[in-house]
């Protein structure tokens, strides 16, 4: 039948039992219908047969071209019928799901009705709908078919102006503005025109970030505040705190309650009322005093957010009626009130605790500033100490090679005052031996055939060595007697030296040799091993920074694909006792020889790799800092050494590691004219099973990321780098923030405000990269 209607003219059947066009089906689907004769009218829509009409008769007809005519009106006719209830039945649907939305939604929106004078100027605007988040956002009740005018006669013309020029231009425009004549309220604002122009419609997406914007501000006037006491004294910084935690807090009153440290008491010293408050009526009940000392003794924020209800508190005709005190650490209390009950939110607070941490950082700096005077002698020292060190990181910044970052360190210490000669020597970890690369302030004789061979088992071994075997500084404290430089000492002494420093250049658990410093005192000066030990360090730093600026700087790199068949090592078992895979996304050192490692697994996978953490004695501390649909990223305190820090600090660069439950696979980069031998033998020496999988040459990446990533670390120092390292893998920047700075100062074993000063510093220093013009 499909066949006789496919071309889309009607099919007039007289009698069926003698059209020879109907097939025996087509005959046995007539007399189930009881049809003798019919016609077939096919409904073609854009080339396509989508439906057949048709009327029939139990008799044999002869159907006139009128009855024909009249069966394809009919056909059309219904067709239209059902395509209109088809749409009637789209748009009812469609009109619920708007709906659906429009109420459910949790920003305000509202469609406005732009009116304009007879110079196209606009001049108000009507609602003409709003959703149930509209009232709460912009506190206009009833707002429905109303004017703007009429609800608020003051509002700005900027509104207006905005929302006239966009019914005009239909260009929809995203800003942020204040209503101010709307209880101070800040919005954040998506327009745009709907329906015909002329009936000038605008509809409008806002949120109400009127607390956002507060707290913006109050942290650019707490910024102020740390300019205006970064030259402040101890008595200035006391006179200023109580106006100074006024302006920044934007309360009524405030009162800085200072520690006297020869009575042992604490005393009222400044206090500051706004203008809508008169000093004169506060009171302070019985009993604050003692409030005010426990809040100081036990070192934790007290928070009263509607003191009216509670008689026991309320200050006699005080019209305060929500508080806060603010310790000040050994210095004293801040206290601050607002005439406005839940005033204290945990925005608030927080900030008022970053203003006290910057009061009492600013008292300390003061305090400090005043005892330099019975310091000067040890602060010249210590002066022309560090001065050298700064020197020496100035040549490390713009040392590009390991040779010139060798030269650089051997001849600033050699020149300087403080030390007499110096050298680095070159570990080989397959001979296990030592012998120099640079020297400077010594001629070479001394060091000439200098191979030293580390033995564990010696007794009286070359410092140079036990620094090697302990990872530790080894000082002598005179070379005149200590048996440890025996075979050298006319030869030192003859060069006036008297004592040296021993220091490994370690980054991340690796070594990249031994500088040894001589200095011409018997006992080198107590501070020189805790910047020698720095400075080490940082010397490490920047040999492992240029060992991978030669990878990334390199037109082609070698790609090793690395297997470690059950490396034992803390990931390992883990990926391996709950049964699951996951990728190794960063570490950063903790010292006391542990880590935060961190990696990602499959989130149905989650509640396995906790558990299974929580059973290994390695880690001391698991923690799910972020999830997503499908993955969740895991934070592991380990102890010990990793398979990540390994191959992040070898002369290649990682680019990928692996865990499951039966083997590590790691992605590295190694330069083109790289030796891969002494890089698998290194691994070799730690790993028992490990596996070259693949081995071959390609381009290296773009430039550009490697060349802003080296950008932003070169300024920072590893202690600024591991804290914003830390706090970007744990979420610190997210909105909302997956780990507060208290959590990642406890993962530092620091104070809230110390990681605070480390993390400005270092955002200090790449915020300079972007915006400095010079």
């Amino acid at each position: 039948m499909h066949k006789l209607v496919s071309d889309g003219d009607p099919l007039v059947i007289t009698d069926m039992l003698t059209d020879t066009r109907l097939t025996a089906t087509d005959r046995d689907n007539f007399d189930a219908l009881d049809f003798r004769s019919s016609v077939f009218v096919p409904l073609v829509k854009d080339g396509q047969l989508v439906a057949v009409f048709s009327v029939g008769q139990s008799t044999p007809r002869e159907w006139t071209d009128t009855e024909i005519a009249m069966v394809e009106e009919t056909a059309e006719r219904t067709w239209a019928a059902v395509e209109r209830a088809n749409a009637e039945q789209a748009l009812r649907e469609s009109e619920e799901r708007y709906r659906t939305l429009f109420e459910s939604i949790d920003e305000g929106y509202c469609i406005i009705e732009v009116l304009f004078d007879e110079d196209e100027d606009p001049v108000d605007y009507r609602f003409l709908e709003t959703n149930p988040v509209f009232e709460e956002q912009t506190g206009l009740v009833d707002a429905k078919g109303k004017l703007m005018r009429e609800l608020e006669p003051h509002h700005e013309e900027h509104w207006f102006e905005t929302y006239g020029r966009i019914a005009l231009t239909g260009e929809p425009e995203r800003f942020t503005n204040e209503a101010k004549y709307l209880d101070e309220r800040w919005y954040d604002v998506y327009a745009f025109r709907i329906g015909e122009p002329e009936k000038r419609k605008v509809a409008i997406l806002f949120n109400d970030i009127s607390d956002r914007k507060h707290t913006q501000r109050s942290l650019e006037r707490l910024n102020d505040a740390s300019r205006e006491l970064m030259t402040a004294d101890t008595q200035e910084i006391t006179e200023r705190a109580a106006a100074i935690t006024q302006r920044v807090l934007g309360l009524d009153y405030t009162a800085l309650w200072e520690y006297n440290e020869r009575t042992g008491e604490l005393q009222l010293a400044t206090t500051v009322t706004s203008r809508k408050i008169d000093d004169e009526t506060i009171r302070y009940p019985d009993g604050f005093s003692e409030q005010v000392w426990q809040t100081f003794i036990s070192d934790d924020v007290e928070i009263c957010t509607d003191l009216s209800p509670i008689p026991e508190n309320l200050m006699s005709e005080s019209p305060v009626r929500s508080n806060v005190l603010i310790p000040l650490s050994r210095k004293g209390v801040i206290y601050a009130g607002s005439m406005d009950p839940e005033t204290f939110d945990e925005t608030t607070v927080d900030l008022a605790r970053t203003l006290a941490a910057t009061l009492e950082t600013a008292l300390e700096r003061a305090e400090g500033e005043q005892q330099l005077a019975q310091q000067n002698r040890d602060l010249a020292y210590l002066d022309q100490l560090y001065s050298l060190m700064w020197k020496i990181d100035q040549k490390l910044v713009q040392a590009g090679t390991v040779e010139s970052i060798d030269r650089a360190v051997c001849e600033q210490l050699a020149d300087s005052d403080l030390f007499e000669f110096a050298w680095i020597g070159e570990f080989d970890a397959i001979r296990n031996t030592i012998t120099p690369r640079q020297w400077a302030g010594i001629d070479s004789s001394y060091l000439d055939d200098r191979t030293i061979t580390i033995d564990a088992n010696a007794t009286n071994q070359d410092p140079v060595a036990d620094a090697v075997s302990t990872q530790d500084s080894q000082i002598v404290a005179d070379v005149a007697t200590d048996k440890r430089l025996a075979a050298f000492r006319e030869t030192i002494l003859a060069r006036g030296a008297r004592s040296c420093i021993s220091v490994p250049l370690i980054f991340e658990d690796t070594l990249y040799g031994v500088l040894t410093v001589f200095a011409a005192q018997l006992q080198p000066h107590e501070r020189n091993q805790r910047v020698l030990d720095e400075l080490g360090r940082t010397i490490a730093h920047a040999i492992n920074a240029a060992q991978k600026e030669e990878t990334v700087r390199t037109d082609n790199v070698v790609e090793l694909t690395i297997q470690f068949q059950e490396p034992g090592t803390v990931l390992a078992r883990l990926a391996r006792n709950a049964d699951v895979k996951f990728q190794f996304k960063g570490i950063v050192p903790d010292g006391n020889d542990s880590s935060h490692v961190f990696f990602t697994g499959s989130r149905t996978s989650a509640d396995e790799i906790h558990a299974a953490g929580r059973n290994l004695a390695a880690i001391t501390r698991i923690t799910r800092v972020a999830e997503n649909d499908e993955t969740c990223m895991f934070r592991a305190t380990v102890s010990g050494s990793t398979l990540a820090s390994q191959l992040a600090t070898q002369k290649g660069a990682m680019r990928t590691l692996t865990f499951d439950r039966n083997a590590a696979i790691a992605i590295v980069d190694l330069p083109s004219t790289a030796d891969v031998r002494p890089f698998v033998d290194e691994l070799q020496r730690t790993y028992s099973s490990v596996k070259i999988m693949s081995h071959r040459s390609r381009d290296r990446l773009p430039e550009s990321v490697q060349d802003v990533q080296m950008a932003i670390r070169e300024p920072l120092t590893e202690r600024q780098a591991d804290v914003l390292k830390l706090a970007y893998l744990s979420g610190f920047f997210e909105s909302p923030r997956e780990s507060t700075g208290q959590e990642i100062a406890d993962l530092l074993d620091v104070s809230a405000p110390t990681f605070t000063q480390h993390l400005r510093a270092a955002e200090r220093k790449v915020f300079a990269l972007a915006f400095d013009e010079e």
